[in-house]
């Protein structure tokens, strides 16, 4: 049994924008998942094409866009001789990454119409030292990014202002600004963000819902929240079993609540553990308990469904939550 799949770039090629790529991509995944084995999609040449591949669930990407950058060695398989990022958690981690879509942090932002002038927009931020940049849209849909940088630069040149002033802000703006959906993980958007061209680093990202405007968040933000994020997982993991601790437990309960999600908790605990740690000792009684979470993990790997969460209340405690037609066969 193989313990990768790997992807032609013909497929990966501009999947953000062919359905029947993403389909394709989906099914595969679906398959790997099934024998246990992971996919690696080559030849990622875009930020656009990394957030599809991520969001869609594959579990690593190669490709020019991320061989140019440079991740932390946490994101890199040093193993093999090309640069692979992790795309997609494990299963045990799964549910806290999709628990934090980018949309939860996006900021109302100033928007322009793609025939405004520049004159109008470089008054917008005279007016609002606090604002960095607009989004220009068109039909409500973001085509371009003006940030306030970006602008003075261009106007600050000799000739700037009676060549540019009286022009629609088109002549000026990022025809190419980093665009996710709302229910992008932030994690996966921090990646992508900090591997834009230098010269764009700080723009804002701007996030759409159903492909529709909906706001900006600022590199500051996203690093502000990504440092919150992992400070409050390392605190809610449970240190034996690295499995989310009670905080993720009751996190991923309250989005399944909001959401109205219908779903099945088990409960699972071990009879006579503090016998049996009391006989043994106390590491015995460790690995009895990694060796549970081991069990759980590919138990519910082999049986439950994608979504499946398991979570390590403390002790000899767990629990799963699983749609409720997995729950009798898990």
């Amino acid at each position: 049994m193989p313990d990768f799949i790997k992807i032609d770039m013909s497929l990966v090629r501009d999947i953000n924008l062919n359905p029947i790529k993403r389909a394709l991509l989906e099914t595969f995944i679906t398959f790997a998942e099934k024998i246990g084995c992971a996919i690696i999609a080559e030849g990622i040449e875009t930020g656009e094409e990394l957030i599809t591949l991520a969001n869609i669930g594959a579990h690593y990407g190669q490709g020019y866009f991320l061989g140019r950058s440079v991740f932390p060695k946490a994101y890199l398989d040093e193993t093999v001789e090309v640069k692979v990022l992790r795309l997609a958690s494990s299963g045990r981690n799964r549910a806290w990454k999709h628990a934090f879509p980018v949309g939860e942090i996006a900021e109302n932002a100033v928007s322009v119409r793609k025939d405004c002038l520049v004159r109008e927009v470089k008054k917008i931020l005279e007016d609002n030292d606090l604002l960095d940049g607009v989004v220009v849209v068109e039909e409500g849909k973001p085509v371009g990014l003006v940030m306030r940088y970006r602008l003075d630069r261009y106007l600050g040149m000799q000739y700037g202002v009676p060549l540019y002033f009286d022009r629609p802000i088109t002549s000026l703006m990022d025809t190419s600004p980093l665009v996710v959906e709302e229910d992008t993980p932030i994690e996966i958007v921090s990646r992508v963000a900090m591997n834009r061209d230098r010269l764009k680093l700080y723009d804002y990202i701007v996030v759409t819902r159903n492909q529709m405007f909906k706001g900006v968040v600022s590199v500051q933000t996203l690093l502000d929240t990504m440092t919150r994020i992992r400070l409050e997982m390392a605190r809610g993991a449970n240190p034996l079993t690295g499995l989310p601790g009670n905080i993720a437990i009751e996190q991923e309960l309250s989005r399944r609540a909001r959401e109205d999600e219908d779903c099945a908790v088990i409960y699972l605990d071990l009879d006579h553990f503090k016998s049996y740690n009391d006989r043994y000792g106390f590491e015995s009684g460790d690995q009895v308990i990694l060796f549970t979470a081991a069990l759980l993990s590919s138990v519910v790997k082999k049986f439950g469904a994608k979504n499946d969460f398991i979570g390590h209340i403390g002790g000899d405690d767990f629990i799963i939550i699983t749609v409720p037609e997995k729950a009798e066969i898990l």
